[in-house]
């Protein structure tokens, strides 16, 4: 885990350049895109960019009460949860 300069003395590790590929595909996967379309953009870039099958994008509404925003199943975009 990398750690603020001034919490270890040390300099935090440049991002590697497959990090940066991902960064740089998850910018422009969603740039074009504003509400929901963003969301669901992005839910699938994020799964693409950390291998997983499922992955959910959600905020908090209330207090332990959360409301998905968009969710990848598998290989598409499925109803909200």
């Amino acid at each position: 885990m990398k750690r603020l300069m001034h919490d270890t003395g040390l300099i935090p590790e440049s991002p590697s350049k497959d990090e940066l590929a991902v960064l740089r595909s998850l910018v422009e996967g969603t740039a074009r895109n504003t509400g929901q379309e963003f969301f669901q953009s992005l839910v699938c870039h994020l799964a693409a960019a950390v291998e997983t099958r499922y992955a959910f994008i959600a905020e908090f509404v209330v207090a332990k009460r959360v409301r998905s925003l968009a969710f990848w199943c598998r290989d598409r975009i499925v109803d909200n949860v």
